[in-house]
């Protein structure tokens, strides 16, 4: 019977930070990397790599030390639910070439069930990849629910200064409907994270990342539409869940709203688009200060989440409102938790998207990443 066992990695003191190197030049064999899911495939051989994999583990054994995330472990378990014999040599793999493997908080005890039991209880595997689906699709869930959160926090940012004379009372009125309308994002009994939740398993099963991307685009817009109604309201010292905005069926009279109170600069260019699925796109002057506003967000929480995952939200939130040919992908949720190690390891990676996005958020990082995957390819 084959065994598995994961080896885990701990994480540093501060004080070290894991050796990241602070100015170029500095020696690589004194820090240490977190690889992507893609790298790891390459290696364990679950995928077929680009490079010569022997030139891949010399170049990786360069470091002081390399991991892979528990993030990338559990998204092997979903990519390879239906093949075990994959998942098993992936899983062997780490423990054979001892590669450790950094817990993500927000997956709880998902890796202390990953046991020798797995390979010979077909009922108790099929039962794990069944958890370790609904685990991945809820990590999912939770994270385009708090990118929905930056992007009506942000408008109320760009909101509230574009209105820069508005009464005490009124802004109170306002900042009250937006609380409502940002803790109604998260719970069991929101409409916004069920639908969420339908448009991704849906995803999983005809895998259109165009149909994705344009429910969730249209879910932003309501939300923000929403939102913008209840400014305007506000403003007037009334209130979007006012009696006489609703006919007599109880439902919203979206007409009366548009034409008697979408009258701010803001109001109007929603208004004219109101027909478009490109709202924000299609308006440049809207969507430059939607992304004036979301700085906002990227200074006031690089504190809580830490100055990479804050810029890389923006940056993603920001290819999400081009709109465009952007087409949502389905690691790019999983990546952006990734981005996260960026703070205390250097991230690798072949992704050319992802190496884009960190040269804007750590160059040093950035430059490593990049003379590693030239290094490899050669």
């Amino acid at each position: 019977m084959a065994k598995l066992q994961l080896k885990f990695g701990v994480r540093p003191s501060k004080e070290k930070r894991m050796g990241k190197i602070q100015q170029t030049g500095d020696d690589i064999s004194q820090i240490a990397a977190i690889i992507d899911t893609n790298l790891f495939y390459y290696l364990s051989g679950l995928e077929t790599s680009p490079v010569s994999v022997l030139t891949l583990e010399s170049e990786l054994n360069k470091f002081r030390d390399y991991f892979v995330s528990e993030l990338s472990i559990l998204e092997m378990v979903v990519r390879y639910r239906d093949q075990k014999d994959k998942f098993v040599a992936g899983i062997n793999f780490l423990a054979t070439n001892k590669i450790g493997v950094h817990k993500f908080a927000g997956l709880k005890e998902f890796s202390s069930k990953i046991t020798s039991r797995l390979v010979d209880d077909e009922p108790y595997y099929k039962k794990f990849v069944s958890e370790a689906f609904e685990i991945k699709l809820q990590v999912e869930t939770e994270f385009i629910v708090y990118w929905m959160a930056i992007l009506i926090g942000s408008l109320s940012v760009m909101l509230l200064r574009t209105n820069p004379g508005l009464e005490p009372e009124k802004s109170t009125s306002f900042f009250k409907h937006f609380h409502a309308l940002a803790t109604s994002l998260k719970g069991n009994e929101s409409h916004v994270e069920a639908e969420i939740n339908r448009l991704l398993r849906e995803f999983y099963v005809d895998e259109d990342g165009l149909k994705l991307r344009d429910g969730l685009y249209e879910l932003a817009v309501n939300l923000m539409t929403v939102l913008i109604f209840d400014f305007e309201t506000s403003t007037k010292g009334e209130s979007v869940h006012d009696r006489k905005f609703y006919d007599e069926s109880g439902e919203l009279n979206i007409d009366l709203l548009f034409d008697g109170y979408m009258q701010t600069d803001i109001g109007r260019r929603v208004k004219d688009k109101s027909n478009s699925d490109q709202i924000i796109a299609a308006d440049a002057k809207l969507k430059k200060m939607l992304l004036d506003a979301l700085q906002v967000y990227v200074s006031s929480s690089e504190g809580q989440i830490g100055e990479p995952m804050a810029k890389y939200n923006a940056l993603m939130i920001q290819k999400f409102l081009s709109h465009g040919n952007y087409k949502f992908k389905k690691n790019d949720v999983m990546d952006s938790l990734l981005v996260k190690y960026v703070e205390d390891f250097h991230f690798l990676t072949f992704d050319s998207g992802l190496q884009s996005a960190i040269q804007q958020i750590d160059p040093l990082n950035y430059k490593v990443c990049r003379e590693f995957a030239a290094e490899c390819k050669k």
